[in-house]
């Protein structure tokens, strides 16, 4: 009997765990996003002063790249033709709607992270009980 409910406390931190990891991969993948994004912003805005007013083809790996990051889909698609500055714009309203995204976690949902960090940074830390099972 006591192991049946061992067993399934194991299991509930193992789905805790996993839906913990999961979040910070959201959160990994969003602020990644938007770091690429200001690195891309900043070299549009220097092509764009050097007087280079139309978005190089070379450019469309680096595009690709980034959608195939994003946590959501862009508003529009990103592609590289056309003005520097149209492609600033689609890129300053992508990374709009991602800081968006990133300020709207909740506080409850902030200290339910932490309150898992500290499960695990004590499950960690040297002299703590392992689990039974894993």
């Amino acid at each position: 009997m006591a192991r049946q409910g061992i067993a399934n406390a194991i299991e509930q931190i193992a789905r805790e765990r996993e839906t913990y990891f999961i979040s910070q991969l959201g959160r990994l993948r969003l602020e990644t996003s938007i770091r690429t994004i200001d690195g891309l912003l900043e070299d549009l805005e220097l092509k764009n002063l050097s007087g280079c007013k139309t978005v190089p083809d070379s450019w469309q790996p680096k595009l690709d790249r980034l959608l195939s990051a994003l946590p959501v889909e862009p508003p529009s698609p990103l592609k590289a033709t056309g003005s520097t500055v149209r492609l600033m714009d689609e890129l300053f309203q992508l990374q709009g709607m991602l800081l968006r995204m990133k300020a709207s976690r909740s506080a409850e949902m902030e200290r339910a992270d932490a309150a898992i960090e500290e499960e695990l940074a004590a499950q960690l830390s040297p002299g703590a009980p392992r689990p039974l099972l894993g």
